[in-house]
């Protein structure tokens, strides 16, 4: 009896001590990009297929197997929408963790893997692609919800599109622009169904493309392929909103239609809440690239198709004036396959309306003395353009290509305007005013030609391409001014009316001619030769006219002190080479250039030449090691000379406003700009991880700056001049993270810039050092079927110091936290909200902080079988604290500005989106079962877990 139990427990020790082990894992669904719960999970024996254990996976797709046996196995995955997963599994002396097990749904797995990867983004070369239909959005949702939820990609409340930290230049339909050059017609229009890819590049010019040697470029593009049956057929997309009895509406319109390579289409766009926006493009040839003297008598950029300078200065919220805008457009486009020709031609018009009320206190710090001054303005705006622009392009032969490219924008405007301005001294005495009526005519237009011819050679990497461009562009105004002006009341005062014509006739020509050889030295050195000679001619006559001598409203009497008539071409030859050597994870670009230029300008008023020529050495350098195929690193050299502009330039004295006088300087010298640039990127598509880092420091020789000069008279006098070298630096980072298998993304924006800038004041010499830094940590979630959240805690620190002329310093320390949710409900119900909160204390000279925080929400509910229909209702600024206000320093500088904008009100709509044609058969149909279904998983689960 002794022996039997003693052999029973022996056995029960070993059966005790014999090795078991954990098996674990977690289902992932290859298409959804989702994790997939209560999944049948069974582990059978190799041997004799005997059953050991069973399961199912939890709400989040996670199973365990505990306590199993060494052995050889089968485990068998089922789930009644997908197709059974096998897969052997041999325990020996370890726990087993299988990470994640792929599935494929039953009713897209033949489709899918028949045209792609399962993976939802390769990378080729310097492309990413993502496959949209692994990256699910609602019904009914366009490009814009799907790019929001791409890895690397993020898309502000504006519609800006950033693509792993840099700025995305363009978003182009299967290569091609869509409707011109703004990205938000296609990414706010186009419905995310009919999207295969999203490609995500570096921007190339024509010229980068074909010879294969690119600049530094921190600017991306977006290419969205659609799906082979969206190239049959079209879609429509209609939307109305307004608040019915009162004044904020907003329209659209979309027809699109596809035929093989044949593509057309027409839109419509209004609304009373925003400015509609000139493209890049047509900012350009509108002249933006120079400054110009406003009504206000500052140098401002031509922005939003008004000439005030005003923009947005909190994102969503604030904006200068009541607006409201009209644009339309056409676009057609096709490819021919004889000689490979295609044609893409673009058309808009655009209307819009500005009116403006503001009020500015200004604080000027003198060299011994503070002016205190007020303006007060208002205004009404009304701008007309149109816009056309057409590419052709052409094989002439198998080796030979040729493309023309052409644009004509034309913009006529209307100003009428009210300004006063009063100064003052320390105590409030008053210095002098200036009372003033404007109304202003102007009539813009351009036009842009060039054509690129571009022969390959059977010799690969061997080219020759010549491009030859031609734009001209001229600005007519008229402006009609009465003003009332007094001087120097500390001592009695002298008080000047004028009655005036301002008569503005500029012409700009430029021609660009460019030829570019391309040869490969080795097989890994090539060489780019160029010479490129750049013309341009500027013919300006600015005449002031007044009654003097003459009856009212005869403008016959030329002021000559006040009008200027310059002639000015400048010529440039631009000899330069570039080597590229690249082997394995190398790429190294050594170039250099040198410009020639020489300067004709004529004062034809006062009979005054001032020529001269320049010659420069422009170096270049670039660096790039690949450590793997998603990770890079970048260090480059650059160096460019900077062109004075024509206002700049033009000795004349502007009398705009008799108490703000500005003067050209046509003795100043070309400047010279240098930088040093590093920038990392590393990018893990399978884990959702990008990282992106750039620092740069550079210098400016010669830098073109300003000098004021404040007299006791109450006047300001402004020129023009080469200043001592100015020198600056900035850091940005961008950080974006999935984390593990979950929807949630966590990102870090990090930026900072600091800058060194001399300047002169009433002929004592000084600078300034501006430092500025932002930290932006955010977190988002998404899933189609429960929610959106987007959470972004700004914060930003400012330090404005000036010394040497006028010692001031400004250090705050602001922030601007703001948040997004979307609640995604059943029966296809979506609830959103938008909040932001601005704060910037109280810093000297301002004693007030600000604070706003403003709201926008809105319910909206898809309607018909399709979910083609959405009825949305929306409420802008919830809580009334959109406050017209903005506070800046500049130099010797502080200024406080109040402006009209628009306050709280609501909107009730309906858009329709539609697709037609052979599109339509492939559009998915909606159900309720599939509306918020999330939140019943969720429901479900907690059942479960209950249980």
């Amino acid at each position: 009896m002794k022996k039997l139990s003693a052999i029973v427990l022996l056995c029960c020790i070993c059966k005790l001590c014999a090795a078991q082990f954990n098996i674990s894992g977690q289902l992932d669904d290859t298409l959804d990009m989702k994790n997939i719960p209560f999944a049948s999970i069974a582990l059978i024996t190799q041997s004799d297929s005997l059953l050991i254990d069973h399961t199912r996976t939890n709400p989040k797709g996670v199973f365990e197997l505990k306590n199993v046996d060494t052995g050889q196995y089968h485990l068998l995955v089922s789930h009644s929408n997908y197709f059974i997963l096998s897969k052997k599994i041999n325990v020996q002396n370890k726990n087993i963790d299988l990470g994640k097990l792929k599935m494929y749904q039953k009713g897209r797995m033949l489709k899918e893997v028949l045209i792609r990867s399962n993976d939802p983004i390769t990378i080729k070369g310097d492309t990413v692609q993502y496959f949209a239909d692994s990256f699910k959005t609602q019904d009914g949702a366009v490009v814009e919800d799907l790019l929001k939820i791409l890895p690397g990609l993020e898309v502000d409340e504006n519609g800006k599109i950033k693509a792993q930290g840099k700025a995305v230049e363009k978003v182009l339909v299967n290569g091609e622009e869509f409707f011109g050059s703004d990205p938000t017609i296609a990414t706010q229009n186009l419905p995310s169904k009919a999207v295969e890819k999203v490609e995500v590049y570096d921007y190339k010019d024509a010229q980068e493309t074909f010879t294969g040697f690119s600049g530094d470029n921190d600017t991306k593009v977006v290419n969205l392929k659609l799906k082979k049956e969206m190239n049959k057929g079209g879609f429509v997309k209609v939307g109305s909103h307004s608040n019915i009895f009162g004044d904020r509406w907003e329209q659209k319109a979309l027809i699109n239609r596809f035929k093989d390579k044949e593509q057309m289409g027409v839109y419509y766009l209004s609304n009373s809440n925003r400015m509609a926006e000139m493209s890049w493009q047509e900012s350009q040839s509108m002249g933006s690239n120079n400054s110009f003297i406003n009504d206000d008598g500052d140098m401002v950029t031509y922005m939003n198709g008004t000439n005030d300078g005003s923009s947005n200065p909190f994102g969503n919220g604030a904006q200068y004036g009541m607006n409201k805008s009209w644009k339309t457009g056409a676009r057609y486009a096709n490819k021919f396959d004889k000689r490979n020709q295609a044609i893409n031609v673009n058309y808009s018009f655009l209307r819009s309306t500005r009116e403006k009320e503001l009020k500015q206190f200004t604080e000027q710090l003198l060299p011994g003395a503070t002016i205190n001054k007020t303006d007060k303005s208002s205004s009404n705006f009304l701008s007309n353009g149109h816009s056309i622009n057409a590419t052709y392009t052409t094989d002439i032969d198998s080796l030979i290509s040729l493309t023309y490219n052409f644009g004509l924008q034309t913009r006529n405007t209307t100003t009428a305007s009210i300004y006063s301005t009063n100064n003052t001294n320390e105590t409030e005495v008053p210095i002098s005013f200036n009372d003033r009526t404007s109304n202003e005519q102007g009539k813009n237009q351009s036009i842009n030609n060039s054509i690129n011819i571009k022969k390959k050679f059977k010799k690969k990497d061997r080219t020759l391409s010549y491009q030859l461009s031609h734009s001209y562009r001229s600005n007519q105004k008229d402006n009609f001014i009465l003003s009332t002006n007094a001087l120097d009341l500390l001592n009695g005062g002298q008080t000047i009316n004028l009655d005036q014509k301002m008569q503005a006739d500029d012409k700009y020509t430029n021609i660009n001619s460019n030829l570019v050889y391309t040869e490969p030295i080795s097989k890994y050195l090539k060489v780019k030769l160029s010479y490129e000679y750049i013309e341009r001619k500027n013919n300006n006559e600015h005449l002031t006219l007044d009654t003097l001598g003459f009856p009212s409203k005869n403008y016959s009497n030329q002021v000559d002190s006040l009008s200027n008539i310059f002639l000015s071409k400048q010529q440039t030859h631009l000899p330069g080479f570039v080597f590229r050597y690249e082997k394995d994870k190398w790429r190294v670009s050594l170039s250099s250039d040198v410009s020639f230029t020489s300067f004709e300008q004529d004062d034809l008023l006062r009979n005054n030449n001032f020529d001269y020529t320049q010659t420069n050495f422009i170096p270049g350098l670039r660096l790039k090691y690949k450590f793997s195929k998603y990770r890079s690193i970048n260090i480059s050299y650059s160096g460019r000379t900077q062109t004075p502009s024509a206002n700049q330039l033009q000795p004349f004295q502007n009398n705009l406003n008799p108490l703000d006088i500005r003067i050209g300087n046509p003795n100043l010298k070309l400047s010279y700009r240098q930088n040093v640039r590093i920038g990392y990127n590393s990018y893990a598509p399978i884990e959702g991880r990008n990282t992106y880092i750039s620092i740069s420091v550079n210098n400016t020789i010669n830098q073109i700056g300003t000098a004021r000069s404040f007299d006791e008279t109450g006047r300001t006098t402004t020129t023009y001049l080469n200043l001592p070298n100015a020198y600056g630096a900035n850091f940005y980072s961008y950080y974006s993270h999935k984390i593990g298998t979950t929807n949630f993304r966590i990102g870090l924006d990090a930026n900072g810039n600091y800058n060194y800038s001399p300047n002169r004041i009433n002929n004592i010499d000084g600078h300034s050092e501006n430092l500025s830094l932002n930290i932006t940590p955010r977190i988002s979630y998404y899933n189609k079927d429960l929610l959106s959240i987007r959470l972004y805690l700004e914060g930003n620190l400012v330090s404005n110091k000036n010394i040497g002329n006028v010692d001031r310093t400004i250090q705050y320390l602001a922030y601007s936290p703001s948040g997004t949710l979307e609640l995604f409900l059943p029966f296809f119900i979506t609830m959103e909200t938008d909040v932001t909160y601005n704060y910037t204390p109280a810093v000297a000279p301002y004693n007030t902080p600000f604070k706003r925080l403003f709201a926008t929400g809105g319910i909206s509910k898809k309607m018909l079988r399709d979910r083609s229909l959405n009825i949305e209702f929306t409420m802008f600024d919830i809580f009334n604290q959109n406050q017209g206000y903005d506070r800046t320093s500049n130099v010797n500088f502080n200024t406080e500005s109040f402006y009209n904008t628009i306050g709280r009100y609501w909107m009730i709509g309906a858009t329709w989106n539609l697709l037609y044609g052979p599109a339509n058969s492939k559009k998915r149909k909606g159900d309720n079962k599939t509306s918020g279904d999330g939140w019943r998983k969720k429901k479900a689960a907690e059942e479960v877990s209950a249980k």
